[in-house]
């Protein structure tokens, strides 16, 4: 689309480093949703377990909404990067 080729292996290197930060982000959070004591009005799981947590309600504690909120950021903002270099590079 713009003009530039990117090797399939470079995505596929791209997606491994990715799946491999979210198991350590993952880990994270779960270390500190077990660290605090998490209850369920403001966590719960989805999916295949992944942890939610309500980061506005009002009884979860301020280290969980810290760290979940830095631990999403990153999981999210480099799958959307990669998304978009795959989609520009055509």
């Amino acid at each position: 689309m713009f003009g530039f080729h990117i090797d399939p292996t470079f995505y596929m290197l791209l997606l491994v480093a990715w799946l491999v930060a979210s198991a350590f982000n993952w880990y994270m959070i779960e270390r500190v949703i077990n660290k605090v004591g998490a209850k369920r009005p403001y966590f719960e799981r989805v999916g295949i377990g992944f942890p939610f947590v309500q980061t506005g309600h009002p009884a979860c504690p301020q280290e969980l909404k810290d760290v979940y909120k830095v631990c999403m950021r990153w999981i999210y903002i480099p799958f959307g990067l990669l998304v978009a270099l795959a989609i520009a590079s055509g």
